[in-house]
């Protein structure tokens, strides 16, 4: 995803309805995130936490990274 500060800006290519897992290192500032994507209209917003967490739960097989 995009830089924290450019969210708000850059979420036009992103469906209203699509699933949105955000991460980063600790958490922190995906929370953030998804609170601006869920402020603008978002529903399907998921903190993922950090990649290792993304890939073990929020990813089906197919969307894991190869």
């Amino acid at each position: 995803l995009s830089k924290l500060a450019q969210i708000s800006q850059e979420h036009a290519d992103i469906g209203i309805d699509d699933k949105i897992v955000v991460y980063c290192r600790s958490g922190g500032r995906a929370s953030i995130a998804c609170q601006i994507l869920h402020s603008i209209g978002y529903s399907q917003v998921i903190n993922g936490v950090n990649q290792s967490t993304v890939e073990t739960e929020h990813l089906s097989e197919s969307e894991k990274p190869v």
